[in-house]
């Protein structure tokens, strides 16, 4: 509980700061890679459409993702630690990052997939697909089409294979055209993917829309009723308000002390504490004062009468002998 209590706020910020820290180093290696001019104006791969600077992206862009899945589970994890009687709030980070990773890998494999499964002697035969519309392509696909149609196919290879650069790039958003084509397998095994997550989150909020609910419900009434008062200037002198009012009550439980009493009861009920323990941890958190020890005296003259060995009248007798001398 030590940890849960004093250091999931810092825990949580050191692992945001390396978790940005990592994500903007990929970002600039990403950027730094696709710069080098060997790398940058190098041809494809034999036997597909892949090239050096596509597969450096492509190996980047995985440990940015592999850095996102990482982050959502340690704070799934520390979620999960701090508080146990809400196990549904560290599963709902986790499909969250889950979502995240898929509709960002959609985006980031679209490009390499198709340029692995497709070679360029695949491309032409595009040109002979029924219907084929190459206007969202465009620019340099456009004469590509042409010179499909024309039969130009031999001629169209080695202008692929020797091509770079923005050139290459063309081709390759192609290959993109040619693998999207219905049947869109690709999008649809994403479609899937993606809905994996959708369903945990929408079980996860029906279970607990109450709470949500709640939640949502006092967050609008504290905004509508504006900042609390300062406790150092309220009452009578300015002096701070303590843990108890001044008729003896409890004091006011702020949220924490409210989920240390959840987490306290979750353990109770559990047998993992007693109820002496509870109640002691209880008296600490609501600040009262805790009962005078029965001093040893009185113990021992109330085991020898739990014992027989006094009467009632004779421990009464010995009790009241015993307080007259306090």
């Amino acid at each position: 509980m030590t940890y849960s209590e004093s250091s999931f706020g810092p825990q949580l910020g050191k692992k945001t700061i390396r978790f940005v820290v990592a994500v903007v180093g990929l970002l600039i290696l990403k950027a730094v890679v696709g710069a080098l001019p060997m790398v940058k104006h190098a041809s494809i791969i034999d036997g597909t459409l892949l090239s050096p600077a596509l597969v450096a992206t492509a190996i980047v862009d995985t440990l940015i993702l592999a850095a996102i899945a990482g982050f959502g589970a340690a704070v799934g994890r520390d979620l999960g630690r701090r508080y146990p009687h809400a196990p549904d709030a560290a599963r709902a980070v986790s499909l969250l990052a889950v979502f995240a990773v898929v509709v960002l890998a959609y985006r980031v494999y679209q490009l390499p997939l198709a340029c692995l499964l497709n070679s360029p002697q695949d491309l032409t035969s595009l040109g002979s697909a029924a219907g084929a519309d190459y206007s969202q392509i465009g620019g340099v696909l456009g004469d590509l089409a042409r010179q499909v149609m024309s039969g130009a196919t031999a001629q169209l290879t080695d202008e692929i294979k020797n091509s770079t650069g923005t050139i290459l790039l063309s081709f390759q958003k192609m290959a993109v055209y040619k693998m999207r084509q219905s049947p869109d397998v690709y999008g649809l095994v994403f479609l899937a993917l993606a809905a994996i997550p959708v369903v945990g989150l929408v079980v996860i909020g029906s279970r607990n829309l109450d709470g949500i609910s709640d939640g949502l419900f006092r967050g609008a009434r504290a905004v509508s009723a504006g900042p609390r008062p300062n406790p150092a200037s309220a009452g009578s002198g300015g002096q701070r308000r303590t843990g108890a009012t001044a008729g003896g009550g409890h004091r006011e439980l702020s949220p924490e002390d409210m989920d240390k009493l959840i987490r306290l009861k979750t353990l109770l009920d559990q047998g993992a504490i007693t109820q002496a323990d509870f109640d002691a941890q209880k008296r600490i958190i609501l600040r009262e004062p805790l009962p005078p020890e029965e001093p040893i005296e009185l113990q021992r003259l109330k085991q020898l009468l739990d014992a027989g060995a006094l009467t009632q009248d004779e421990y009464d007798v010995q009790k009241q002998s015993f307080l007259s001398r306090m």
